[in-house]
């Protein structure tokens, strides 16, 4: 016998309890896998798709949740009425797996099908697939597929394969040469190629290898393009034996009388006489190395001055070094004893055309300038230039006011000095060279006359930080050039005491380290002001030298006992490494990295890159006066 309903509710004496609310998860997984059993079986489906032979029932409340077919359905277009929809530039076994996803959110990627996947997911807007697709191949690529893969993430406007491909073909450069892909890339591909700054590559030689295997498969294209295909290669870092005996007999560049004129004006940059490589600079990733200039070392007499210029390769490993031909022969010397801080590997490439010690040194370019200094006690007003490509020197217009224990600086392409002794007397006096002119013209005087300052340029402005005030009283200000209005202001600084201690610029930081009175680094933002601490060297030096390779600050050299000075003071003979971006929890801040051949100090050093000195056993030696008689 069937029980009645009460009528009265049950549930009268449940109207204090919470309300509950029931979910089912697998609800909506439940109705795709209906609404998929009825696609595949064609039951209850409203529109078909048609690709090739291939035909494809589907419900269109379900393509409508993509918006390709959402914006096909909601118009009044002739797919809407018929219920038939022609699919073109896809096959159907892409339209088939794409479908599977739409009804199941599943899909299988793999290296043969991700390519019409990308192309056709693009078309219909399946952004999770198109991402899906970009992950895969940004995980697979290397150096035999990522021109491909670069080329067609550019034709789809795939930004982030496309970064990822170009970051790997440039990476990998030297590997991607010796594939078969680099011959098929069309030439606008070939030409951001070769042409990006970024361009991983030991030397210019590859870049022309390069492109002469991609013209032998576009010959008729070539030949109608060789100026533009020649401007990829940066012909003044090539060897000057390779300009001369491979690309200039090229049948395509001698057939050309504007190739002609590019390559003989890259042979003049070996020529004493050049002046400026403003518009080609060497590839971001080209190899600097520190170049060391003159200074003083201790022997048994007293303080003699160093006349060599010496080149040191940080690497040290033999077949990591690549830098001009003397480097690799006698003139280079390893010591990579197992028990001992090893030599870093080194050659001299010049020597100093005088004795000079306690001079001011930078590099604009392909170019060191030696300013002023001291020969005995005489304070000197000569300049000399030495040219990297053409290993000439150059003795330049004298500076107005002799001077040593000077500041020296490049600000756009013009040197400046700045203070120092000329003689007994420190100098407020400033200088800035004009290299077009050959001639030197005064700036605002130094509101405070100082000697050995730690100078920097950053942003057009020129930075002279502490320095001396004369028996060993530090300079409490920074005082800041702005070469646009010839004017100067004055910071105070008072927490600072750095004296006859070298400065490096990273972005938009200057780090000026050590000297007289302190191991300490100081950090200067002029963006704001601020003025904090780095971690501290490990000992005092000063009139050493630094120089910033890779972002990493390296010192050498410089006095051992700043405070004896003359006669009880010593030299170092240790290169130093701090990396101001690395971890400084990990491990030790400043390491010992190498040592020079001897120990020095008031030198200077900086970094040159090695596609400059590429040239210098290729052409002879000399001296000559700048603007002079023709070499």
């Amino acid at each position: 016998m069937a029980s009645s309903i009460p009528e009265e509710p049950a549930v009268s004496q449940l109207l204090q309890v919470e309300d509950c609310e029931f979910r089912d998860t697998t609800h909506a997984e439940e109705i795709l896998r209906v609404l998929n059993q009825q696609r595949t079986t064609g039951i209850l489906t409203d529109v078909v798709l048609s690709v090739g032979d291939g035909r494809f029932p589907c419900h269109k409340a379900v393509l409508s949740s993509n918006p390709y077919f959402a914006a096909m359905f909601s118009m009044d277009l002739k797919e809407h009425l018929e219920g038939k929809v022609r699919l073109e530039g896809v096959d159907k076994e892409t339209v088939k797996i794409l479908l599977d996803f739409i009804y199941t959110g599943a899909i299988l990627i793999h290296h043969t099908n991700v390519q019409s996947l990308l192309e056709a997911s693009c078309m219909f807007q399946l952004t999770k697939i198109t991402n899906a697709c970009c992950q895969f191949l940004e995980k697979n690529l290397d150096s035999s597929n990522c021109l491909g893969i670069w080329n067609l993430a550019d034709a789809l406007g795939c930004t982030g394969l496309c970064d990822a491909a170009r970051a790997c073909a440039l990476q990998m450069f030297a590997d991607v040469a010796r594939e078969e892909e680099i011959a098929e890339i069309p030439i606008h591909q070939l030409q951001e190629y070769l042409a990006h700054d970024s361009l991983k590559t030991r030397n210019e030689e590859l870049v022309f290898e390069t492109l002469v295997q991609w013209m032998k498969t576009h010959e008729k294209e070539s030949r109608c393009r060789i100026k533009d295909l020649l401007a990829l290669v940066r012909l003044p870092f090539l060897q000057y034996s390779y300009l001369v005996n491979t690309v200039q007999t090229h049948p395509l560049v001698r057939q050309s009388q504007e190739c002609i004129q590019m390559t003989e004006t890259a042979k003049s940059y070996w020529s004493p006489c050049f002046g400026s490589l403003r518009d080609i600079k060497p590839r971001r990733f080209s190899k600097q190395m520190i170049l060391v200039v003159g200074g003083r070392k201790r022997e048994a007499t007293g303080w003699k001055p160093v006349l060599e210029m010496r080149c040191y390769d940080l690497s040290i490993k033999r077949e990591a070094v690549r830098t001009r031909k003397s480097f690799l022969s006698s003139n280079r010397t390893d010591n990579l004893t197992s028990n001992t801080t090893p030599v870093v590997s080194h050659c001299t490439i010049s020597t100093l055309p005088s004795p000079v010690q306690m001079m001011g040194v930078v590099v604009h370019e392909h170019h060191i300038y030696i300013t002023g200094g001291k020969i005995k006690r005489k304070s000197l007003s000569q300049v000399l230039r030495y040219n990297l490509f053409a290993s000439t020197w150059e003795t330049l217009a004298p500076m107005q006011q002799p001077r040593r224990a000077h500041g020296c600086g490049v600000v756009e392409g013009q040197v400046y000095v700045l203070g120092g002794r000329a003689g007994p007397i420190i100098v407020d006096t400033v200088e800035c060279y004009h290299p077009s002119k050959n001639e030197w013209q005064w700036c605002a005087p130094l509101p405070q006359p100082v000697r050995v300052p730690s100078v920097a340029s950053l942003h057009g402005k020129l930075y002279a930080i502490c320095g001396s005030l004369g028996a060993h009283h530090p300079c409490p200000y920074i005082q800041i050039y702005t070469p646009s209005t010839d004017s100067w202001t004055l910071l105070t600084s008072l927490e600072l005491d750095h004296i006859a201690a070298p400065a490096v610029v990273l972005d938009d930081t200057i780090y000026i380290l050590g000297g007289e009175l302190s191991k300490q680094v100081t950090v200067f933002k002029p963006k704001d002001g601020s003025i904090s601490s780095a971690p501290d060297m490990n000992f005092k030096r000063a009139d050493h030298a630094a120089v910033l390779i890779d972002n990493k600050i390296y010192v050498m050299g410089g006095m051992q006992d700043p405070g004896a000075r003359l006669m009880g003071a010593m030299a170092h003979d240790s290169i130093h490494c701090y990396n101001p971006l690395g971890d400084v929890t990990s491990g030790e801040c400043w390491a010992e990295i190498g040592k020079m051949p001897e120990a020095i100090a008031m030198h200077g050093a900086v970094a040159v890159y090695e596609g400059y000195l590429q040239g210098g056993s290729d052409v002879t030696n000399c001296n000559r006066e700048v603007f002079g008689d023709e070499p």
